[in-house]
């Protein structure tokens, strides 16, 4: 679940918002790399071609045990001593405007309390949605309401290929 988070990290080049670089939950507990609670390990596969994660084969030092990676070099660790407990810095937090969508907009509910703050993404007529499309404003940030953690586009056609619909019972 986590690495598909970073995969996706590509679409943080085109944000809007500058982000040098995301703490993706993973910390050094004991010289094992961990996914921050639950405590699983991460799987590693040292010495192959395609080594996961690749940071994995790089000395840790114990002062900074908090894995971010890079913005533009997804595969390079960036660590630094602060404490995985503390929260981390990332400008998103503030829900600022969330940014413009080509051939769409985003459509939002006036916030009455704070962090209540939901936004649908709405396409031109003749284009389609893909990503997130439905987001709320928490104490955290911006959070996607579906579980895509794709960043939102609107799409024509000619863009996607001629979308077709099956009946249900083809999919059996």
């Amino acid at each position: 679940m986590c690495w598909s988070l970073v995969a996706s990290a590509t679409d943080l080049k085109a944000h809007s918002t500058e982000v040098k670089h995301v703490w993706i939950g993973g910390q050094v507990n004991q010289g094992v790399w961990v996914w921050s609670a639950p405590w699983i390990p991460v799987p590693v596969h040292k010495g192959k071609k395609d080594s996961f994660p690749p940071w994995c084969e790089t000395g840790v030092d114990p002062a900074t045990p908090c894995l971010n990676l890079d913005r533009r070099e997804h595969a390079k660790p960036v660590m630094y001593g602060l404490g995985c407990y503390n929260k981390q810095p990332l400008r998103l937090r503030n829900c600022t405007n969330p940014g413009r969508i080509a051939q769409g907009k985003w459509a939002c509910a006036p916030a009455q309390p704070p962090y209540s703050q939901s936004c649908s993404l709405e396409c031109e007529p003749g284009t389609v949605g893909f990503g997130t499309r439905n987001m709320r404003c928490s104490k955290t940030g911006w959070s996607g309401l579906d579980d895509s953690v794709a960043f939102p586009k609107c799409l024509r056609e000619s863009q996607t290929g001629p979308l077709e619909l099956t009946p249900s019972t083809d999919l059996k």
